[in-house]
């Protein structure tokens, strides 16, 4: 499908924010709107792609004001926004408020301060210097969701649903069901690479199975281009295959880092953010092996730097 930075309508009363090319950071958000009232899933990175994103709903929004934002998991890309709606009610599952807590802006501007290694100096740069961390103040979620949750927007109804743990310990996907759209989070990467935070991967894998079940028309993907169920098979596909080279390479005796470059990516090589698979491998050897103990994120990115930087 077309990928255009901006508004799209998905659906009567339905949009999708986007932002090419879905690339670290570059989320996408979405609005439902009806009844004079409007409910937002996600924010973005930082205040000023934030305030970008809300300027263009506001022809939309001026009359229906946002009271509610539901957030798919605590990823920063997803809710560091939310500063700019003091008056709304927000909502995510226990989990992603939990990690919300743990992982301020103030982790994502320290590495860009801290003193680093060229080739992690380079990919932190990568990864966060097209953002503005400095002062900005979001606000965690106001609320725990545990079990799907109808909200109502007018007459429509968003059901808020926790999938995860799958790309993180907390995903939430919102399913307004009578319209056919999934507003799926960052359960789907859309001509991105997946990225395992958490896992297990076959908790995904089983995530994937629910997106299907819905047999939706429109899949609104954490990152990526909108897509329709084959954009959700080829996430399942991809984490099945990451899954099965990983078994394979750790009976063979390899530690999960040397199993993440031995792999040869094939057609999943051209893919955006390829290195990505750094990480997914090693939370596959914890899944594989209970006595594995995975590496924290501020280390997976100085793997995945030394990993880019092979060229």
């Amino acid at each position: 499908m077309s990928f255009e930075k901006g508004l799209v309508e998905v659906g009567p009363g339905l949009w999708a924010w986007l932002q090419p090319t879905g690339t670290w950071g570059r989320s996408n958000a979405g609005l439902i709107s009806d009844g004079g009232q409007s409910l937002l899933v996600d924010t973005l990175f930082d205040v000023e792609l934030t305030r970008e994103m809300l300027a263009a709903m506001a022809p939309i929004t001026a009359d229906a004001p946002i009271d509610r934002v539901l957030l798919t998991h605590g990823d920063g890309d997803h809710w560091w926004g939310t500063e700019l709606l003091p008056d709304a009610r927000i909502y995510a599952t226990p989990e992603a408020i939990e990690e919300m807590h743990a992982v301020p802006p103030a982790v994502a501007r320290g590495m860009l301060d801290a003193e680093l290694p060229p080739a992690l100096r380079t990919f932190v740069e990568t990864v966060f210097g097209p953002y503005q961390f400095d002062g900005i103040d979001p606000r965690p979620a106001d609320e725990a969701v545990d079990a799907p949750r109808t909200f109502r927007v007018g007459a429509v109804a968003a059901d808020f649903v926790p999938v995860g743990p799958a790309h993180t310990a907390g995903d939430a996907i919102v399913h307004v069901r009578e319209h056919g759209v999934v507003f799926a989070g960052d359960v789907l990467f859309v001509d991105n690479t997946p990225i395992t935070w958490a896992g297990p991967i076959g908790s995904w894998i089983s995530a994937c199975d629910r997106l299907l079940a819905l047999d939706a028309d429109v899949y609104v993907p954490g990152h990526g281009p909108l897509t329709d169920a084959d954009g959700v098979r080829a996430v399942r596909e991809y984490l099945e295959w990451v899954l099965a080279e990983s078994r394979d390479r750790m009976d063979r005796g390899m530690t999960a880092q040397e199993a993440a470059f031995d792999i040869d990516l094939g057609r999943y090589g051209d893919v955006q953010d390829a290195d990505r698979i750094v990480v997914s491998v090693d939370r596959a050897y914890a899944e594989l092996d209970p006595a594995y103990t995975p590496r924290d994120r501020i280390e997976m990115f100085g793997v995945m730097a030394a990993y880019r930087a092979r060229g």
